[in-house]
């Protein structure tokens, strides 16, 4: 009976919260943060267009609803009337195709939440009378040089950023997530050499995987944390890897040799104000920071008139970058693993191991490595890993021979076999005639014996 009592008020609350706040309602189970905030936004600037009336947009949504419920053939010559005023705009290329789609998806989304009005307009109808958009973009990859320029950008987060993005191809997204202890140094087990590192992308989230970033991009992490802790940040597996900036004029730097802290003078001031109020850099906050340093080193201008497009995507284009580069050397299915890409019905069967995983990336490491002194180590790791495997592709070609030497072995002796049974088959019925005349002629000798 609480159970029933329960769900009533549930449903009765949920009601109230689409009757009050009705645009609210709607994007509530958006689940992208930037959809909820770009989508009332653009719900907005439909209603303004259409004329609806109201005090702020949850009034607006309302008063729409009511007048849609009441003539849905208005709802839906409003719609039409609005999006032909956006088609021309993709005709005189003041936006694009894509970009007019993202003007009508909101209204449909908003629409769909309730089901008395979610049929009035005929979807698929709009869609086909709408530009078709390109499902690509011109951009290219910044080229190795422009990633160099970019790095030596005055903020020592910036390498820690450009070099994971680079030689992992994770989204700027992952940084939200990404702790110190979600990355692990992979060495060799003999030398000690460290061949690359473990990253744990998205941890304790849905979307959870794995990837690997080269010794370059983890010694620059390494040296951020160093540097952070120096300036009396207390560093553990829980500290986020990208925080939040601080000056380090007025700090006291750890003592770090006997002499230094045998001494009376130390440098710095008295209080750790700013290593101590510790704050994650979200992912936006990481976007603005490699767009300044993208316009502060030359990298990037303002676009010229008519141009919507930089040449490589400030963020997504270290993205790009790394499946570029890995592609050419390790196998496609493995980089799309790397990637956390869905690789559709080989999802299912395609499961490598890590150590298999781990042995392709390291074949892209040289290729992946921006500024490391240490690419000619890495290229002879790499050589030596080709010589490997092209040891091993040996090996199984001799067995291959072999077995198909077996196999015709078998067939042959098959064959004997069913030779000498076909000839004994032959032999059967004269082996019993000479048989049964020994036993008659024994037959004989003993009739003449008696």
């Amino acid at each position: 009976m609480q159970k029933t009592t329960t769900t009533a008020t549930d449903s009765s609350i949920t009601t109230n919260s689409a009757k009050k706040t009705p645009v609210r309602y709607a994007f509530l189970y958006c689940n992208s943060p930037s959809t909820q905030r770009q989508y009332p936004k653009r719900l907005k600037l439909f209603f303004d267009f259409v004329g609806i009336e109201g005090n702020d947009l949850e009034e607006q949504g309302q008063n729409f609803l009511d007048k849609a419920r009441q003539d849905s053939e208005w709802a839906q010559q409003s719609l039409m009337t609005y999006l032909a005023y956006h088609k021309q705009r993709v005709l005189r290329k003041e936006i694009s195709a894509g970009t007019l789609k993202t003007m009508w998806v909101p209204i449909k989304t908003f629409m769909d939440a309730f089901d008395d009005v979610a049929d009035i307009i005929k979807w698929k109808r709009v869609s086909k009378s709408l530009p078709h958009m390109k499902t690509y973009s011109n951009d290219r990859v910044p080229t190795i040089e422009e990633v160099r320029r970019l790095v030596e950008y005055p903020d020592r987060r910036i390498k820690a950023i450009v070099y994971s993005m680079c030689s992992s191809g994770i989204r700027i997204g992952a940084f939200d997530f990404l702790k110190w202890k979600h990355v692990t140094p992979i060495t060799n087990d003999k030398t000690g050499e460290l061949l690359a590192a473990k990253l744990l992308v998205y941890a304790e989230e849905p979307e959870q995987y794995f990837t690997f970033i080269t010794p370059e991009a983890f010694n620059a992490i390494k040296a951020w944390m160093d540097f952070r802790k120096l300036y009396g940040e207390q560093i553990t597996g829980e500290s986020w890897v990208i925080r939040n900036n601080f000056a380090v004029a007025d700090l006291k730097r750890e003592r770090t040799t006997p002499a230094a802290a045998a001494s009376k003078k130390h440098k710095g001031g008295g209080n750790n104000r700013r290593t101590t109020t510790l704050k994650r850099l979200d992912n936006k906050s990481i976007g603005r920071l490699l767009m300044r340093a993208l316009y502060e080193q030359g990298l990037r201008e303002s676009l010229e008139e008519g141009k919507t497009r930089h040449e490589f995507k400030a963020a997504h284009g270290f993205r790009k970058y790394f499946k570029t580069r890995a592609e050419q050397v390790m196998n496609r299915l493995n980089v799309e693993y790397l990637l956390g890409h869905s690789i559709g019905l080989n999802s299912n069967y395609y499961r490598p191991t890590e150590q298999e995983l781990l042995t392709d990336f390291l074949k892209a490491v040289p290729s992946l490595t921006i500024h490391d002194q240490n690419i000619e180590s890495l290229k002879e790791h790499q050589e030596i890993l080709e010589e490997k495997q092209e040891q091993k592709d040996k090996e199984i070609a001799i067995l291959k021979e072999q077995m198909q030497l077996m196999k015709e072995q078998a067939e042959i002796m098959r064959e004997e076999v069913k030779i000498n049974q076909d000839y004994l088959a032959q032999l059967k019925p004269q082996l019993q005639h000479l048989l049964n005349k020994v036993e008659q002629n024994n037959e004989e000798l003993k009739k003449e014996e008696t």
